[in-house]
Parts: C-alpha cells; structure tokens; sequence
C-alpha cells in the first residue's frame, strides 16, 4: 500500500531533523569549548585587529566571556605591555618581528607574546589553558577605538534580528580568521547572542601601571556576578557633565546621594562627548549597574581602569544622550 505523498514529506522532514541533532549532539560531545562552556566557568581568548598591510602593531584584546555572570569582557592589551622580566613591551616584540620578516609575522609575534605574557601572569581562567584565538583583517585604514568595538557588540546583542543580520556583519567586518571549527564558532554565537548589552565591559589598564594591574583587571572581570561589587554604602563617585546642557552633574549628584553614593567631586567637562560613559576606577564592572540604575539609564559604555589609589570608585561622563537616563530632567535646573 502506497503512502501518501504528504506522509512521506513528513517522515523525511522527520528523519533529516534526527539525523541533523544526531549530529549536533556528535559534534558537542567532541568540542572543546563546548565541554567547558557547560562547567559554566569563564572561558579566555584574544582578539587581534590588524590592517591589511599596514605598518602598525593591530589592536589587541584579552576576551573573558563568564557564562554564569552572562558578561563579556574586553581587556585592552596596549603596546606598552610587558612580556618579561625585562620590561620587554609588546611594541617592542612588533618592531623586532616587522624588522626581520614585515608586518604579518610581526602581527603573529606580537599575538604570541600577548598569550604568554598573560598565561604567565596567571590571567586566563583555569580551564582556558588554551585560549581560543580570532584574528579579524579590518577593510578600510583604521582601527576602530576601544570604545567603538564594545559598541558595536553591545548594539549587536541587543540586535533583535541577530541571527539574520550575522551573515551581512560578517561580510563587513573583513577577512576573519578563528582556529574555531565552524561548530564552535556557531556556538560563540549562540551564547553572544543571549548576552544583555549592559554585559558587555571594556577594561583599560592605565598607562605606566600595565605590568602591574593587569591580573587585578583580571580578577575583577572574571568574578561571579554579585561578587565584584562594592555596593553602594562602599561606593564614591565623580561627575562630570559633557552634555553641554546645564544642571545635569547637580541632578546626577543629588540622585547618586539619595542611593548613598557619596559624590567627591562634580562639574562640567571642557569638551562635550556624544554619550554617557562609565569608568570605574576600584572594583569591576558591576559598580557601574549601581550608578546607572540611581540615574535611570537603560545602558551605558562601561569602561573598567583600575587606579592603585583612585579619588573616587567611579566617574560618570554625562554625554549629550543624557536624557536616555529617566532621572534626569533637567529642563528647569540652572547651569551648575
């Protein structure tokens, strides 16, 4: 007895989506990175932005992805890192490599420099001995700051077409190279694209103090969520208004008092910036949640740059985007 034609697209559709998790389920039990996303531990890798060509050491983040936190951070790993014992810097690792064999071994010397001197610090995360590696050749003649790549992740999880617009960014980001099995890669996606923009952090070790804070920056990002947090009552701030408009770092001010963070300093900024920025100077990133939820911002650039002795536990940059922030309505304050 025949089947009807319908029936029989059905039991093929059936069997093609067996077989297509049968594989999935293969491949999982197989990965790597799959077995240690589900311990729920952080997982570690570097990212390199290089120019094509170019006479320039690329741009170098240490990436600390925390699966039970749900927060990627990105550690900025400047030139003026140190590798050795010696104080031999990355930038000088570059020059030497791009003296003898030009830039593409140089950008591959100071990639390896970069690993080793953060796994003989002790910063990768202890099942990452072998951190995950992606290296993006940028079109066009420069590389977007810092603040322009968290951006651009914080606006691509908060992407409600993530999946469908992936391929598009894909194609304009350049030339991209991973190590990763195309599984893995889709799997980084996945968990990139449940991440909450307000996840996504950005950590600076300030200039002449790299060697030294560098792990402190690591052990601040790589803590549980709730663990990294001064709190409040612990809690100081800065204020500066680069908005232009007047009354916002009084307003600012008088909202982080009410929630008992005590404000060291507030004013106005000699140059307006675009948008309201974070940087936290003790702690982690999640001292910048307190700030954002006494000021009624829905989500702000974080950046965390750690100070041996900082004058306050934060500074908030209230850029021209400020009324984003419910709290503050500032229409009938005058200028501060």
């Amino acid at each position: 007895m025949t089947q009807p034609p319908g029936r029989t697209a059905e039991r093929v559709f059936a069997g093609l989506l067996l077989l297509a998790l049968a594989v999935c389920v293969c491949l999982d039990l197989r990965s790597h990175w799959a077995a240690a996303l589900r311990t729920s531990k952080p997982v570690a890798g570097l990212l390199s932005l290089r120019l094509p060509r170019a006479q320039r050491p690329p741009a170098l983040y240490a990436v600390v992805y925390a699966p039970a936190a749900g927060t990627l951070d990105l550690l900025v790993l400047p030139p003026s890192l140190a590798v050795d014992a010696s104080s031999t810097t990355l930038g000088d690792v570059y020059a030497r490599a791009a003296a003898d064999g030009g830039p593409e071994s140089a950008s591959e010397a100071i990639a390896r420099a970069a690993l080793a001197a953060l796994a003989g610090q002790g910063a990768w995360p202890g099942n990452s001995s072998e951190p995950f590696r992606i290296v993006l050749t940028l079109p066009g003649e420069r590389i977007p700051s810092p603040f322009e790549v968290r951006g651009a992740l914080a606006a691509a999880v908060a992407d409600p077409l993530f999946w469908l617009r992936l391929p598009r960014r894909l194609r304009r980001m350049g030339a991209l190279r991973s190590g990763l099995s195309p599984y893995d890669a889709l799997l980084f996606a996945w968990r990139l694209s449940r991440l909450r923009p307000d996840g996504v952090s950005l950590s600076r070790p300030p200039g002449g103090k790299v060697a030294r804070l560098v792990p402190e920056l690591f052990s601040s990002v790589r803590s549980p969520a709730g663990e990294r947090g001064a709190g409040a009552a612990a809690m100081s701030a800065e204020v500066i208004n680069a908005s232009g408009a007047g009354g916002v770092a009084l307003r600012a001010t008088k909202l982080l008092r009410l929630r008992g963070v005590d404000v060291v300093h507030f004013g106005n900024a000699q140059v307006q910036e675009p948008t309201v920025r974070i940087v936290v100077h003790s702690g982690g990133p999640d001292e910048a949640g307190t700030v954002l939820d006494a000021l009624g911002c829905p989500e702000a650039g974080t950046l965390v740059e750690l100070e041996p002795d900082p004058q306050a536990t934060v500074t908030v940059i209230l850029g021209r985007d400020y009324t984003r922030c419910t709290r503050l309505d500032v229409r009938s304050e005058p200028w501060n």
